[in-house]
């Protein structure tokens, strides 16, 4: 039986030891996600800024046992008048090509939940990042956006078309998730209806 994640890596606060490693993800997913080459200089201010003042952004890493960190995420936080409270918004994530497949993306996600609960702030919100995500080559990358999107409710409502798309997805799980998705979102359309229908004779589908 394999090891856990929660096991086998740790999330931690990023500390100034990770800036160059955080800018070079940045580098990776700006390439990665759309074919961007950024000026290195501008991504080490940027992620500099975040490391120098909390208010500007956080980071997490996540690593392994023997200490090489193989991910990162960070958040943003803007204020809700309505809610009294910060929106914690994830605003970048990356996890490098050989880990994933982990559900190291969940893990980061479930660590960053906690912070903000713990200091009674809402989030993450990470809709854009997830709705890359549901485009990902990786099965199980994909699969834990749907479950990300689910768990975010009725504020992951951008996410519905990208959702329908998933439900006819290569793998079962991800049409399940995406499925288990469309249904927290509490979106109420005549396509979302009518997909949610056709994918009931989908007989691979696995319960959540």
């Amino acid at each position: 039986m394999s090891e856990s994640a929660e096991s086998t890596f740790t999330v931690r606060r990023a500390t100034m030891t990770d800036l160059d490693t955080i800018a070079g993800f940045a580098a990776a997913e700006a390439a990665n996600a759309e074919g961007r080459t950024l000026d290195a200089d501008t991504l080490r201010r940027g992620v500099l800024a975040g490391l120098e003042d909390p208010s500007v952004a956080t980071y997490w890493v996540v690593e392994t046992a023997g200490g090489e960190v193989v991910g990162n995420a960070s958040v943003t936080r803007e204020w809700s008048n309505w809610n009294a409270a910060n929106y914690w918004w994830v605003q970048s994530m990356f996890v490098t090509p050989a880990y994933r497949g982990r559900r190291l993306a969940r893990l980061l996600l479930a660590t960053i939940e906690d912070a903000a609960r713990a200091a009674g702030e809402i989030g993450p919100v990470a809709v854009p990042h997830l709705i890359e995500a549901l485009n990902d080559n990786d099965q199980e990358v994909r699969y834990g956006a749907t479950g990300a999107l689910g768990r975010i409710g009725p504020q992951a409502k951008d996410a519905v078309p990208l959702l329908i798309k998933a439900l006819k997805d290569e793998a079962s799980n991800v049409r399940s998730g995406a499925a288990w998705a469309l249904g927290r979102t509490g979106a109420a359309t005549e396509e979302v209806a009518a997909a949610l229908v056709d994918i009931l004779s989908d007989k691979q589908l696995s319960p959540r």
